[in-house]
């Protein structure tokens, strides 16, 4: 199993990579693994083919959007709804940046990686705000949301455009 931070940190390190041995330099490590003879092929593979034409002619692809509906959110206890992720729900710590380390993250082969709500990931919660358990919703979850008040007339649009390739 290669490990994607090594090779991130391989293509990332601008030294030349000439021998199987300066993977040891450029990964930090005292002793040589298995891997690294995979790792330094696939590196300058990669490493050429970024320097040919058509390297520069590949267009980035565009993430799909995906949503996560939360069902009257302000009837659950918040704390148990996201756990640890309650501070990646943040909008200003989505993606990689806001990862969290769980208590399960020794469990993954990859220590380095934490948990994290990707930037491609909406998150709706739904509430009725006619019920009293609204006034539960602290301020620090407040902030991380956007209320908007849906009436029933706004419905009406919405199923309008709900063949919209946009929505």
């Amino acid at each position: 199993v290669l490990n994607l931070a090594d090779i991130e940190t391989v293509l990332a390190d601008e030294g030349q990579l000439r021998k199987v041995k300066d993977l040891k330099r450029i990964l930090n490590t005292v002793n040589h693994k298995h891997e690294h003879s995979y790792i330094f092929v696939l590196c300058n593979k990669i490493k050429k083919f970024m320097k040919t034409p058509s390297a520069r002619q590949v267009e980035p692809i565009q993430a799909k959007k995906y949503v996560f509906i939360i069902d009257e959110i302000n009837r659950g206890e918040i704390s148990k709804i996201f756990g640890e992720l309650f501070f990646a729900v943040d909008p200003g710590y989505r993606g990689e940046r806001g990862g969290v380390a769980t208590q399960y993250f020794n469990l993954h082969l990859d220590q380095t990686k934490k948990f994290y709500i990707p930037r491609n990931v909406y998150i709706i919660g739904t509430m009725n705000d006619i019920d009293r358990s609204v006034d539960s919703f602290d301020f620090a979850m407040r902030r991380r949301f956007r209320f908007i008040e849906l009436r029933a007339q706004d419905q009406i649009a919405i199923l309008d455009n709900i063949n919209d390739p946009e929505v």
